[in-house]
C-alpha cells in the first residue's frame, strides 16, 4: 500500500480483509478507493480519511441480480453489453453498480435494491 493511505484506513482495511491481495488505491475528492482480490473475488471498498467505510462492492453476475433490478436497469440500456456487476454488501439495503459498454463507450449505473437508478455516468 502506498504511503498516501492514512493509517486509520490501512488498519481498517486489513481488519476487514486480512487475506486481500493485488491491492490498488485511488483517491478522488478525499475519498480512498481500494481495488483488490479477496478469496478469489474482486472487490472495491471506499473509505473516508478517518477509516470509515462508505461503500463495499463485490463482483457478482448480472443474472444473479433480483429480477426487478434487472428489468429497471435494462430500460435505459438498449444496445449495451454488461461488463461487470458489483454489489454493495456493506449496508442493510444493498446497492448495485453495473458497468455497460456500447461501442467504445463505458457507462456506470448505480441503483438501489428496488432497481431505482441513483446515477448513470460515462467513464
Amino acid at each position: 500500500m502506498g504511503e498516501s493511505v492514512p493509517k486509520a484506513i490501512h488498519d481498517k482495511f486489513f481488519r476487514l480483509y486480512p487475506n486481500a491481495y493485488n491491492i490498488s488505491w485511488y483517491v478522488q475528492r478525499g475519498i480512498f478507493e481500494s481495488r483488490f482480490m479477496d478469496n478469489n473475488c474482486s472487490s472495491d471498498t471506499f473509505f473516508k480519511p478517518d477509516g470509515k467505510v462508505l461503500k463495499q462492492f463485490k463482483v457478482t453476475k448480472f443474472s444473479e441480480l433480483p429480477m426487478h433490478v434487472v428489468q429497471n436497469i435494462l430500460k435505459g440500456a438498449s444496445g449495451y453489453s454488461v461488463v461487470d456487476v458489483l454489489v454493495d454488501e456493506y449496508h442493510n439495503d444493498p446497492k448495485f453498480k453495473i458497468t455497460f459498454r456500447k461501442e467504445k463507450h463505458l457507462f456506470e449505473t448505480e441503483c438501489d435494491s428496488q432497481g431505482n437508478i441513483l446515477s448513470r455516468v460515462e467513464i
